[in-house]
């Protein structure tokens, strides 16, 4: 081991990585879930969560942090835990976690996810942009079946100072409109 960063689940003992235990318990808990339960990487991290599990913190190597979509996500498609992992410079080896059985149900039902997921766009409407909010001259966009002022939805993008004024339009009255 040369340095860097080093994957959750392991650690380094006398410049080796070797498997830490407690942390290799979860990596392989999540896997399970994944293969098994066939649920996403957002509902694993919530359950684990919910159940106390928690990873070490990368800045801090002495606090915990709670388990996130992100740490599971990129776990479910990191192959150190089946042993290697590449990047564009080296190869490392790793002390696998899981079995390459259990990496491919993962990768199987990845894939079908994948495949089952609709890729088209359903969510565009005509009326996007077209018309104008009268209060504050931002368009109006659909969300839920109701055409309401950029403004007003995205109030985040405002520092929270969105348009209060406008009036959303459920789609059933504009969209006839628009279509002619």
């Amino acid at each position: 081991y040369i340095g860097g960063y080093l994957c959750f689940g392991y650690k380094v003992e006398n410049k080796h990585i070797v498997i830490d235990p407690e942390e290799a318990a979860i990596v392989t808990k999540v896997f399970k879930m994944y293969a098994e339960r066939k649920i996403s990487a957002r509902k694993i991290a919530d359950e684990l969560s919910q159940q106390g599990y928690m990873v070490r913190n990368r800045t801090d190597k002495t606090k915990q942090s709670k388990l996130t979509y992100t740490t599971v996500s990129k776990m479910l498609v990191n192959q150190a835990y089946i042993g290697t992992k590449k990047s564009a410079k080296m190869e490392i080896t790793y002390p696998p976690i899981i079995s390459i059985d259990l990496w491919e149900q993962c990768r199987q039902v990845a894939a079908q996810n994948n495949s089952s997921a609709d890729k088209s766009y359903k969510n565009y409407h005509l009326g996007n942009n077209i018309i104008k909010c009268p209060h504050c001259g931002y368009g109006y966009m659909w969300c839920h079946n109701v055409y309401q002022c950029y403004k007003r939805r995205a109030r985040y993008r405002f520092d929270g100072e969105g348009c209060n004024d406008c009036t959303p339009i459920r789609d059933s009255v504009i969209d006839p409109i628009i279509m002619g």
